[in-house]
């Protein structure tokens, strides 16, 4: 599909879309940024739960090709149903790049893309080290794509072997987020209804405990200011309430979840942001840190594998071992008491973080493509 000069991309998701997780906001932004250089198309599964371009702000629109969600089917049907939608959209839209960061899609979109002439694009978002149908269709989809997407280094190296044409682009971040609300900490804790004059250290993101949420919990317990408060955004009333019965102090404050173009003003009001995620792997790179890196505030986030790609201790931010409160709690107290350190760290993280946004995503990817069509 071709029009004008503009070629055609598919992004082809199993995701219902709208819903609350990064997962969807990539892509959903993902597209709206490659809309600039193609015709871009999403296909995926519609979650019924509001309108997509509204709900993630999207401004230049692509064409939505949505499968009706239906929840009465279940695992291996539910799959199906979906596999044979997306290849009859995909078949009948004659798309030039079929865009896929969900390895089970490949045996369907190969066979899509052979029938259509369609040439594929993979996003790897993790390893799968093990024996399995996972690990053989990550494998065939990084070999049988024209461009492979890492989300980190680590991904690059790890699967460079199996595709020369391999980049890394990270998790992008819509800036527009941030525009609106640059400098404006004390307007943002009176429209937040926060504490003014309080040090508040802000976690946003999933509740679920593979994020270290509990962490934070143990470090709220164990901080001997009453100075330092702990804002905690996201998740549901059930996990919160687990959460809360855990609280021994009153400087926990849990807003809940939010919606995504709120996001930013919750993490642009505090003087530092926190990432105690406990996955150690070369993938799963969380979308938070390099939103609390545009957000111009320090970062203090566990010494994992991607947590490392992104935060220099000493210059943007800290780490520390995962489960290690008392270091944890050690680098709270050195930002607590030093704020020039505090915004050099932030001046660094802001820098860092110009060169992930969807707009640059898109265009390295356009670029790319060029260069392998002169070839």
């Amino acid at each position: 599909m071709e029009k004008g000069n503009k070629k055609g991309i598919a992004y082809v998701s199993f995701a219902a879309i709208p819903n609350n997780s990064s997962h969807s906001i990539q892509i959903t932004k993902t597209c709206e940024a490659l809309q600039s250089f193609f015709n871009v198309s999403l296909i995926c599964r519609d979650s019924k739960k509001g309108d997509i371009n509204q709900k993630y702000g999207i401004k230049h629109k692509f064409t939505l090709r949505l499968q009706k969600n239906n929840e009465k089917g279940y695992g291996i049907l539910r799959r199906l149903n979906f596999f044979i939608f997306a290849f009859l959209a995909i078949v009948e839209g004659r798309y030039d790049y079929l865009y896929f960061r969900e390895p089970l899609l490949y045996p369907m979109l190969e066979i899509a893309s052979l029938l259509s002439n369609a040439k594929l694009i993979f996003e790897n978002h993790r390893t799968d080290r093990g024996r399995g149908i996972d690990k053989i269709f990550r494998e065939m989809s990084i070999k049988r794509s024209v461009l492979v997407v890492s989300i980190t280094n680590a991904l690059q190296k790890e699967y460079k072997h199996l595709n020369e044409n391999n980049i890394v682009i990270k998790c992008s971040v819509d800036e527009r987020l941030f525009d609106r609300c640059f400098g404006k900490k004390t307007d943002l804790r009176k429209e937040l209804e926060l504490p003014e004059n309080k040090f508040l250290i802000v976690y946003t993101g999933s509740l679920k405990e593979y994020t270290g949420v509990g962490d934070i919990i143990e470090l709220s317990n164990n901080l001997d200011s009453d100075d330092i408060c702990i804002v905690i955004v996201g998740g549901t009333k059930k996990q919160i309430d687990l959460l809360r019965r855990r609280v021994k102090k009153n400087n926990v404050i849990f807003k809940g979840y939010v919606e995504y173009g709120e996001i930013a003003k919750y993490q642009q009001a505090a003087d530092v942001l926190i990432a105690p995620m406990r996955r150690a792997g070369p993938g799963g790179s969380p979308t938070k840190i390099f939103e609390y890196l545009f957000a111009k505030r320090p970062i203090i986030a566990t010494d994992t594998m991607t947590n490392r790609e992104e935060i220099i201790p000493g210059k943007t931010g800290e780490l520390y071992a995962v489960g290690d409160i008392m270091s944890m709690k050690k680098a709270v107290m050195r930002l607590y008491k030093d704020g020039r350190l505090c915004k050099e760290y932030g001046e660094r993280c802001f820098n860092q973080a110009r060169e992930n946004t969807f707009e640059k995503k898109a265009l390295r990817i356009s670029r790319e493509l060029s260069k392998l069509n002169k070839h």
